[in-house]
């Protein structure tokens, strides 16, 4: 699994980023790095601004991260030890503690369990597995398998893929995959275009003030950190048994107005 955060910082996105209002896509695969720059600028041209002065909740203040995760390359791959055409069946629990003792997903996304002797099943969907790699394949990279310590990976019926993990195994790559989402969203911290970043534990909910007026101040990376937020924000929140997918990113004039928002994973599909 850790090799779509290393596609990701590759290729600096997804090969299409699509506008919340057409529904277009905006680039392909082979699009250049300036190019897929100016394809993220796309979003915030193409989202519908408000600019009337709307508050956003946040539960809580993200825990900014220093952390400059080093995303290692992806390794040889190595074929799992699940079959390939097994349908993989993933319920969740309201309970935190589930009847074989271990902690229960209380998201509701439904893609995340616990078996009675400590496995993880994590499924993500098939859009966001081609999304993040169009020629998947349904294999353990050596790295995911040796140095996370993955047990296997299962294609499913409707192009899904379940990956299994040993429970504190799992909790670890928890630990390094909220890192990496801290260094992106927290990436411009104290930047000059930033006077305060907030989120939840979650990412549910992102909030940026801004020292400037509007939109049209900022440079085409300004686009690219968004979308590299909401594609991060995502992974983890597949990862993650308690946090469901969704992240809204809001951001504020220096006069506290909104300039606009961005509902990921919309943008993405």
């Amino acid at each position: 699994m850790k090799k779509f955060l290393f596609v990701l910082m590759i290729f600096l996105l997804v090969p299409t980023i699509v506008s919340c209002s057409g529904g277009e896509s905006l680039s392909s695969q082979n699009t250049s790095i300036d190019a897929r720059s100016s394809e993220a600028t796309n979003i915030l041209n193409t989202t519908t601004s408000k600019t009337e002065d709307t508050t956003v909740e946040i539960s809580g203040d993200g825990q900014n991260s220093s952390v400059n995760s080093t995303i290692p390359a992806s390794s040889e791959k190595v074929v799992s030890n699940s079959s390939k055409n097994s349908t993989s069946v993933i319920s969740a629990s309201s309970n935190n503690i589930g009847k074989n003792n271990y902690k229960q997903a209380t998201d509701s996304d439904n893609n995340v369990t616990v078996d009675a002797n400590g496995i993880v099943s994590i499924t993500i969907p098939k859009w966001f597995l081609l999304k993040m790699e169009p020629d998947y394949n349904y294999q353990l990279t050596a790295e995911e398998a040796n140095t996370y310590n993955f047990k296997s990976v299962t294609k499913n019926f409707d192009g899904s893929a379940t990956f299994k993990i040993g429970y504190n195994d799992y909790y670890k790559f928890l630990l390094i995959s909220k890192s990496s989402v801290n260094a992106v969203v927290s990436s411009y911290k104290h930047n000059v275009w930033f006077s305060e970043i907030k989120a939840d534990e979650g990412f549910n909910n992102i909030k940026i003030s801004t020292k400037y007026n509007s939109l049209e101040d900022f440079d085409e990376n300004f686009a690219v950190y968004i979308a590299e937020s909401g594609i991060q924000t995502t992974y983890y929140q597949y990862l993650h048994y308690n946090y469901s997918v969704g992240t809204t990113i809001t951001v504020y004039n220096k006069d506290n107005v909104l300039l606009a928002t961005y509902e990921f994973p919309d943008l993405l599909k």
